[in-house]
């Protein structure tokens, strides 16, 4: 949807690209005729009494003559006032950039999430402010560890099967058990 008068736009697509790489989300532009504004997109949520909750998302600015925006995320109960509990001045261009928030301390209410993205600190060009934001996701308790080495994790559960200390299913429908 774009605001005319404003110019500010802010649409949900499936197909968001910085930098060659597309990721589902929201694409827009902040408001900058009749003077700089906002846009932004809010959920309501139920967020479990769980710890750590964690929210994630990326933001992507095409335009090298960019010079950057401003993205906030605000949160709080519905119909009262909002804390700001992330905000930065996202500077680079060509590329995803990912960010995160912590959300623990909102742990087992009902609030409401805000991303806004502004046309940034001035002095600005706001024209050149197009941006892509990522679907946002919530990671809610503790997060596995990244597997650095697969192969070596692979072998060692296969020792492990052989010696009948693990059943372990592999892709491709493979069953490594003992013996």
């Amino acid at each position: 949807r774009v605001d005319e008068r404003t110019g500010g736009a802010l649409r949900a697509s499936a197909a968001c690209w910085c930098g060659g790489e597309r990721r589902e989300g929201y694409g827009g532009h902040p408001p900058y005729r009749e003077g700089n504004g906002t846009v932004s997109s809010a959920w309501g949520l139920d967020l479990p009494a769980i710890r750590p909750i964690v929210l994630r998302f990326a933001a992507g600015v095409s335009s090298a003559n960019s010079d950057g925006i401003g993205i906030r995320v605000l949160v709080g109960p519905p119909h009262a006032a909002a804390q700001e509990v992330f905000s930065t001045h996202h500077r680079t261009t060509g590329k995803w950039v990912d960010y995160e928030t912590d959300l623990s301390a909102f742990a087992g209410r009902r609030v409401v999430v805000r991303i806004a993205v502004d046309v940034g600190p001035a002095p600005c060009n706001s024209y050149n402010d197009s941006f892509s934001l990522s679907v946002p996701t919530l990671f809610v308790g503790e997060r596995p560890t990244a597997v650095a080495d697969r192969a070596a994790v692979r072998a060692r559960a296969v020792a492990n099967a052989k010696r009948g200390e693990y059943r372990l299913e592999g892709r491709g429908g493979r069953t490594y058990t003992a013996g």
